[in-house]
């Protein structure tokens, strides 16, 4: 694995421009963050592939020529199965591809500099967060909170409902799965619809 006191992220884009312009808000991004962090540029899926290397996150254009941006994430799974992919793509269609191989976003392309930025950060908190519970959201959406910050999950219908200190958000899942997934000494079924935070329990 990568050196864990270093966030190591690799940006992969045909293109020198946007390869620039994304480096850019990496930085941007890192140095809000106050987290140290190293960039690799590659111009094709072939040569980041071949470095056989796995990157804490990867900064992946879906569009290139050759192997596809979805082909080429699909290849770097083989090599790491939990560093975190944001596609940059104009390409809709693609984009939906691209949960096959565990997208944590997609972005369009750098006319969206607010977004990218706000999906790295996003992927450095889930990055930073030792105890951090990662879901995908009714969008598809990867979103990342602290399990201290979870108050309950509460199963409406076919969601489950996440609420949060910071806020509520919908998760696609079953709570067949959400048990198998919780850490039993922080959370408690009092209800075969509803998981707590065992902070929040006066008395059992």
């Amino acid at each position: 694995m990568p050196n864990e006191r270093l966030i190591q992220i690799a940006i992969v884009d045909d293109e020198a421009l946007i390869r620039n312009e994304v480096h850019k808000i990496v930085v941007t991004a890192f140095e809000k963050a106050n987290i140290a962090y190293l960039v690799r540029e590659f111009e094709s899926g072939e040569k980041f592939i071949k470095e056989e290397k796995p990157y804490h996150l990867v900064l992946l254009d879906i569009d290139m020529p050759g192997r596809s941006g979805i082909e080429i994430a699909s290849e770097y799974r083989k090599i790491s199965a939990n560093g975190l992919i944001i596609f940059l793509t104009s390409m809709e269609e693609m984009s939906k591809k691209g949960y096959k191989v565990n997208a944590f976003r997609f972005i369009g392309k750098i006319d969206e500099r607010s977004e990218l930025e706000e999906a790295i950060l996003d992927a450095i908190r889930c990055l930073e967060e030792k105890k951090v519970f990662r879901f995908q959201n009714k969008q598809r959406d990867w979103i990342c909170v602290n399990q201290d910050e979870i108050l309950y999950f509460e199963s409406i219908g076919r969601m489950i409902q996440v609420v949060s200190k910071n806020g509520s958000y919908e998760m696609n899942d079953t709570m067949a799965n959400l048990e198998k997934r919780l850490q039993a000494e922080h959370f408690f079924q009092i209800h075969r619809a509803f998981y707590v935070h065992l902070s929040n329990v006066a008395q059992l």
